[in-house]
């Protein structure tokens, strides 16, 4: 049975992919190697999530990935934190590569200053 993070979590890649978000992907392994993309979710079928950015592919095989946290609007709410804030996340174990942090990129939003 999968856990309460797993479920969130693949709950909250599957309205990621309905809505096509654009997301940051953050790949930490062992101090070795590290990369941050950021793209929209193209796809996300049987653990395999698609991100397609500015002249960059990335697609994850997430079968055997171990949901560690996550972090949705609701949650936020309920924490005391403005989602306008805080970004809705996902926190991955991916082994062996490492940890994986997925998290929604905020809207664009006017500048309030005056010119």
């Amino acid at each position: 049975m999968s856990s309460s993070p797993e479920r969130a979590g693949r709950d909250l890649l599957n309205r990621w992919n309905d809505s096509s978000a654009e997301i940051q992907v953050v790949l930490t392994g062992g101090g070795v190697i590290g990369f941050t993309i950021q793209g929209i979710v193209s796809g996300f079928v049987d653990d395999r999530l698609g991100v397609v950015g500015s002249k960059c592919e990335c697609v994850l095989d997430l079968t055997d990935a171990d949901f560690i946290d996550v972090a949705t609007e609701e949650t936020l709410i309920e924490l005391g934190l403005s989602p306008e804030a805080y970004s809705e996340t996902i926190t991955i174990s991916l082994a062996p590569f490492g940890k994986l942090v997925l998290s929604l990129l905020p809207l664009l939003r006017p500048d309030p200053r005056p010119n």
